[in-house]
């Protein structure tokens, strides 16, 4: 089977909540480099700014995965869900974080939830310990504005290896695969 990519993390999941499973596919992205995140458990927490909540879910970092799917690389992946043509990839240092400006084509036909895609926001924080992502995500004619919390946990635990993403459900999927 090829490699699998999940939707940015829980980002995907402030958009794409209504889409058809086969529209949360692979993406493509080639690896955008970014701060590295402390080896170890790696909690992600997403909620909307209208207050909907999406749960939890965790990703096992480490140097191999960090090289091949950075933090930013995960954010990018919520609006790349197709043939990775993304031609504005924006991530610029602030006094406070970071700011980024992304643009996708989302690789699917609009009926089923594609066309362009955008997202901007802030990254803020600290990448060894904990951040928080705020975010604007537009696709399918549909806006969703929220955060995701991401925090440090620890080791990660046992039975995931490094790369190892828990996207809920008892789905895991390694990002280095």
């Amino acid at each position: 089977m090829a490699s699998i990519r999940s939707c940015g993390v829980i980002a995907a999941m402030l958009l794409t909540a209504g889409l058809p499973a086969a529209a949360l596919g692979q993406a493509k992205t080639s690896h955008l480099d970014a701060p590295a995140r402390k080896p170890g458990w790696w909690e992600f927490k997403a909620t909307t700014d209208s207050g909907q909540d999406f749960g939890t879910l965790g990703l096992c970092v480490g140097p191999r995965s960090e090289a091949a799917y950075s933090a930013f690389d995960q954010i990018l992946d919520a609006i790349n869900l197709g043939d990775g043509t993304c031609p504005k990839r924006d991530f610029v240092r602030t006094a406070d974080g970071w700011s980024f400006d992304l643009a996708c084509d989302a690789g699917l036909a609009a009926g089923p939830g594609g066309g362009p895609a955008t997202n901007q926001g802030t990254i803020t924080g600290d990448l060894q310990t904990g951040y928080v992502i705020h975010e604007t995500l537009a696709m399918a004619g549909a806006t969703n504005t929220g955060n995701i919390a991401a925090a440090w946990t620890g080791d990660c635990p046992a039975g995931r290896s490094e790369g190892d993403e828990d996207v809920g459900g008892g789905t895991v999927v390694n990002v280095l695969r």
